[in-house]
């Protein structure tokens, strides 16, 4: 993929759905619209039928003319994204493909993307035995995280995400608070591991 896409847009979904272009925020639209953006960043890199946007954004409440509607949120998000793009130019960055759309980004300009690639890296390196290293990338890991995933969106799909990355997320934070024991930082460790331990904990940010 060209740069700068990369450099220049960058994404959250681990918080509310943000973007940035450079350091400004970039207004996304309405929350119907944020959940189409949401939706296909999480998918990332592969196709999302026009139905699951649907589905995701509506619910079993979806109105007669969701998919029209569907097709002006993906022509707004398009404009905020691209705005340098001629018209009849080919979208670049949220692009139609067979019977849906899919962003094509690297992972690493969305928060969620950058959390996946530190954790990988941090078990890589503790593997090798380098436990410094690996408790450093595991705390930059979840420092990526700005509050709970897809903060003030209802609805089935945000609530089957939300736990899905939850999960992530306390896998990730189990590890760092083994590695840090290991390294004797026991001090550091009582806070997360006393969150850890009350009744129902997914070891979520709260928002």
């Amino acid at each position: 993929m060209d740069e700068p896409f990369g450099d220049v847009l960058r994404f959250a979904v681990l918080g509310p759905v943000r973007a940035w272009r450079f350091d400004e925020e970039l207004d996304l639209g309405s929350p119907q619209q944020r959940m189409v953006l949401a939706v296909l960043l999480l998918r990332r890199g592969r196709i999302v039928a026009v139905d699951e946007l649907v589905d995701a954004v509506w619910g079993d409440r979806s109105p007669a003319a969701a998919v029209s509607v569907l097709r002006t949120y993906v022509s707004r998000l398009r404009k905020v994204l691209e705005p340098e793009r001629k018209a009849g130019a080919a979208a670049r960055i949220l692009v139609s493909a067979g019977s849906g759309y899919m962003v094509q980004i690297p992972d690493d300009a969305v928060d969620l993307g950058l959390f996946g690639q530190r954790v990988a890296q941090a078990r890589a390196l503790q593997a090798e035995g380098d436990t410094a290293a690996a408790s450093e990338l595991l705390h930059a890991a979840l420092d990526s995280w700005g509050g709970t995933p897809l903060a003030g969106f209802s609805g089935l799909f945000a609530e089957q995400e939300r736990f899905r990355l939850s999960e992530q997320r306390l896998s990730a934070l189990e590890a760092c608070i083994e590695i840090d024991v290991q390294l004797g930082q026991h001090g550091e460790v009582i806070g997360d591991l006393t969150r850890l331990t009350q009744p129902g904990s997914t070891g979520l940010i709260p928002e």
